[in-house]
């Protein structure tokens, strides 16, 4: 996403355990090199109080209300919620958030998109959540609301941890094979013994590339 409307994309990152109320940029700079990276700090709103709890918050900017500006979308760490400011954001260094994204189911969140899922012209909200009830994984809340004033309906999940020992990490969205489709591209964690039963446990990471099929 263009963060700062100069016509190049941007990357925003998400901040970890103890600095976890803020986010960093990383501005694409003309020649295509990339600046030294900012911090801004996050304010919840008014009528919310969060514990503060360490863990990595996530972040992401979107044109959420259509005005043709990003806006903000940030999910403090171990915490339930989405939470939203609208741009622009000028200068400034710390952003007021305005108010959270009603979700249904509740869950924490460690990771999220905005994208079209449904190619309907309207974003939708890709959410990476551990569920109250336990549930752990990657649900779609489609944007049923009219311009600029997005509504989700219930959450429907796309794709679950694929067991205890082998859990998402993040994802992203893109069409990975040209098709005209959003698909998914998934970051695993695997944790396994060698020889199996025995001795320590060790981690592995994998990248998944989930296509979209023809009835999806």
């Amino acid at each position: 996403m263009d963060f700062d409307g100069d016509g190049r994309l941007d990357l925003l990152s998400g901040s970890n355990c103890c600095d976890s109320l803020a986010f960093h940029l990383f501005r694409r700079l003309q020649n295509g090199s990339w600046a030294p990276r900012q911090r801004f700090s996050v304010k919840a709103p008014a009528d919310t109080r969060w514990q503060v709890l360490g863990g990595l918050n996530v972040v992401s900017a979107a044109d959420w209300n259509g005005d043709g500006v990003p806006d903000l979308l940030f999910a403090p760490a171990k915490n339930p919620g989405v939470f939203v400011a609208f741009g622009p954001f000028g200068s400034a260094r710390e952003i007021t958030l305005s108010h959270e994204i009603p979700l249904q189911p509740r869950g924490t969140v460690f990771a999220l998109s905005v994208a079209d899922w449904d190619r309907d012209g309207k974003p939708d909200l890709l959410v990476g959540q551990v569920l109250e009830d336990g549930r752990r994984g990657i649900f779609w809340y489609r944007n049923l609301g009219g311009p600029g004033e997005p509504r989700l309906a219930e959450g429907k999940l796309l794709l679950a941890d694929p067991s205890d020992t082998d859990v998402i990490r993040g994802f992203c969205v893109c069409d990975w094979n040209d098709d005209g489709r959003p698909d998914l591209i998934v970051t695993r964690e695997e944790r396994y013994q060698r020889p199996p039963g025995s001795g320590p446990w060790h981690w592995r990471g994998t990248v998944w590339v989930y296509l979209r099929g023809d009835r999806e």
